[in-house]
């Protein structure tokens, strides 16, 4: 019983069509990020979220997460909850290897591991609105304010 991961060839023709917009949807992502980038500025957020990798932040870039790392007193899986009571969904993207299931081992990465815990995806798309930017900037500032530990 062999697994077979190759890619269909319907599949395979709706990758090729989807090149010929790249280019464009990744423009649209990276208006996104520099709205982002503004909102957070205008909010006063500076302070207490950090960008990770905020100067490699290039046109030429894709763009496909828009990861913070929240102050160090919160946790996010409070902001998480929080954030979808207003109807905003935020993702986690790649949590530390040794913490997965196949690699599970009884070590500590302390620092990985306190990131971890820190650190959320803002959604970003080619068409997010910026009203829904707003939304999502303007309660993420008033959760973070108003957390108590």
């Amino acid at each position: 019983n062999s697994l077979n991961f190759r890619i269909d060839d319907i599949r395979s023709a709706m990758g090729l069509s989807e090149l010929n917009f790249l280019k464009r949807k990744n423009l649209l992502r990276y208006n996104v990020v520099k709205r982002y980038l503004r909102l957070i500025k205008e909010n006063d957020l500076e302070n207490l979220i950090k960008i990770p990798f905020k100067t490699e932040i290039k046109k030429s870039n894709s763009h496909h997460i828009f990861p913070i790392l929240l102050p160090k007193n919160i946790n996010n899986s409070f902001i998480f909850k929080e954030m979808l009571k207003n109807k905003i969904q935020l993702s986690m993207h790649y949590p530390p290897i040794h913490l997965m299931t196949f690699y599970r081992k009884k070590i500590k990465l302390g620092v990985v591991e306190s990131l971890h815990k820190r650190l959320i995806s803002l959604p970003l798309y080619p068409s997010l609105s910026f009203n829904s930017q707003i939304k999502v900037i303007k309660n993420l500032k008033k959760i973070i304010l108003n957390y108590k530990k």
